[in-house]
């Protein structure tokens, strides 16, 4: 499972590819892999294939103001 690092600095995991994302890949201390996501279109991507009740509550609620806006 991979462990994303979103923009509003929130942590999640998830089943996906990182590859198949903008982001940038780093280690932390205890040799764990982290991937921080670039851009706003890579956040997306992975929110709309994470399901809604496995997101932390900030990052459920920019993705519904972001689907509003849309």
């Amino acid at each position: 499972m991979a462990k994303f690092l979103l923009r509003d600095g929130n942590k999640i995991s998830a089943n996906i590819d990182p590859s198949t994302l903008e982001m940038y890949s780093y280690k932390d201390r205890q040799g764990i892999e982290t991937n921080a996501l670039l851009s706003t279109q890579s956040e997306r991507q992975l929110l709309k294939i994470i399901p809604m009740p496995a997101l932390p509550l900030q990052s459920r609620l920019q993705f519904a103001k972001n689907r509003i806006s849309d």
